[in-house]
């Protein structure tokens, strides 16, 4: 199989189609389901780490978000596991000092640094306006996203 930039981009959205339906229905429904979605995680770190376009997330945070619900889905079969919490745990770590980075920007050491780079570029309306700073915002929104559902699902 011949991998290029549009087998990537196109595998990237139906990833985004597939992991985010999954985080939709009731764990119960989906525990006959066998996924992997390790393919996500082919290529360098820079590769799994870099946003596609056409979703605005790397496919490094695709599967993180695969891996919660898959985890969810553990912790319903096995209640009283202690291994699950302790993967979950260490997820919640590596959300926290996630980073993305595009083919625009290498991203940024931290959220706080992200916003703070946005202070010069905002318009007369207080919008950013370049694709770059579009593209690192959006990145950071997902990642935020994934922290939310890991909270909600897993810890609730």
């Amino acid at each position: 199989m011949q991998c290029d930039r549009a087998w990537a981009g196109n595998a990237n959205f139906v990833a985004l189609s597939c992991i985010l339906t999954e985080n939709m229905v009731p764990l119960t429904s989906l525990l006959t389901n066998k996924r992997n979605y390790s393919w996500l995680l082919w290529g360098t770190k820079v590769e799994v780490h870099t946003i596609h376009g056409g979703t605005g997330v790397s496919p490094k945070l695709l599967h993180t978000f695969a891996q919660i619900t898959r985890f969810c889905e553990q912790m319903a079969k096995s209640p009283n596991s202690m291994i699950i919490p302790m993967a979950v745990n260490k997820i919640l770590d590596i959300l926290k000092n996630f980073r993305q980075r595009s083919e625009l920007s290498e991203g940024y050491g931290s959220a706080a640094n992200l916003l703070e780079s946005c202070e010069a570029e905002l318009d007369e309306n207080g919008k950013v306006t370049t694709a770059r700073k579009v593209t690192e915002l959006t990145g950071e929104c997902w990642v935020c996203a994934a922290k939310l559902y890991l909270h909600c699902r897993f810890f609730r």
